[in-house]
């Protein structure tokens, strides 16, 4: 056999492992959202022939007979691979990690709140802070703390500090809701966007933290996640309340309960005495009435 023989049968025989690879992988189809995840354990490195790992669900490929594969392997990545946000992610495994378990929510939805060691070396956290506080911190994504406990200014902080060791996870769920500080009572968190906040020390001193907590602390925020207003569903009968020229469109519901009406409401004023189901949001209070209801849309029922 002679040289170009021989060098026209390389040429083949790597055009041929090429091709079939990549017809492979191209055949590779994944048959769920591959990123979609419920928990760490539905997640991890995944591949069909031992090569192009990725961090996805482990059912998510339907793969060929491993007969096709080529003789390459690669060693599989030593990051985690597992479930935030309902999606499967790679870990760094160098640092801590706080996250929500969503992006977004709607008012009075909860949100779960994670926090993870991934440091080899364990920390130090304020379990409980003071007044109903746990161990995070709520702000907005501006940077303004947003009081999610009472305020009682009168009670010394408490900070219990508590051990977090490696691998370790806190778990706890926030109910959305917020102090007010002018009416002081709680309320659902205005519509906008959040973080978490968690304070800690990589300090191995418990007695210096009690010292001088300030100066030994580390702050780690959370992904940002968006509360959107709620759209409120209510059934009554509509009613014009007060005198001219100060006449309001008001529903009362079957409790007696009763909402100033707003937005695009002209058609409503020919509904009076009506039993009717409207859906919009709520607004603050009217000259009669101590809540309002901005209408998106109404439907009559009666």
């Amino acid at each position: 056999m002679n040289p170009k023989t021989k060098l026209l049968i390389g040429i083949l025989v790597v055009g041929i492992l090429t091709v079939g690879g990549w017809w492979i992988w191209s055949h590779v189809q994944p048959v769920i959202d591959e990123k979609y995840c419920e928990q760490d354990s539905d997640c991890g490195w995944v591949s069909c022939c031992s090569y192009g790992y990725k961090c996805m669900r482990k059912d998510a490929l339907s793969c060929p007979d491993p007969n096709y594969c080529l003789a390459y392997i690669e060693p599989v990545p030593h990051e985690p691979c597992v479930c935030i946000n309902n999606r499967c992610t790679v870990q760094s495994g160098k640092e801590v990690m706080i996250t929500t378990d969503k992006t977004e929510y709607e008012q009075g939805d909860t949100v779960k709140i994670t926090v993870r060691n991934n440091l080899k070396e364990s920390i130090w956290y304020p379990k409980h802070i003071y007044c109903g506080a746990s161990f995070w911190l709520l702000e907005t994504c501006e940077g303004e703390e947003v009081p999610y406990y009472e305020i009682c200014l009168w009670v010394a902080p408490d900070y219990r500090f508590t051990k977090l060791n490696p691998t370790e996870i806190l778990e706890e769920e926030w109910d959305g809701k917020i102090h007010d500080l002018r009416e002081y009572k709680f309320r659902f968190a205005e519509p906008g966007c959040y973080r978490i906040v968690f304070p800690c020390s990589y300090s191995v001193n418990k007695k210096k933290l009690y010292e001088d907590w300030g100066e030994h602390k580390e702050t780690i925020y959370s992904n940002e996640f968006t509360i959107k207003e709620k759209e409120v569903v209510i059934e009554g009968r509509i009613a014009a309340i007060g005198n001219e020229p100060f006449t309001q469109l008001a529903i009362e519901t079957d409790e007696k309960i009763m909402y100033g009406i707003g937005g695009n409401i002209e058609e409503l004023w020919k509904a009076q005495g009506k039993k009717v189901r409207l859906k919009g949001y709520f607004r603050g209070r009217t000259p009669r009435t101590e809540k309002s209801i901005e209408v998106t849309s109404f439907e009559i029922v009666e």
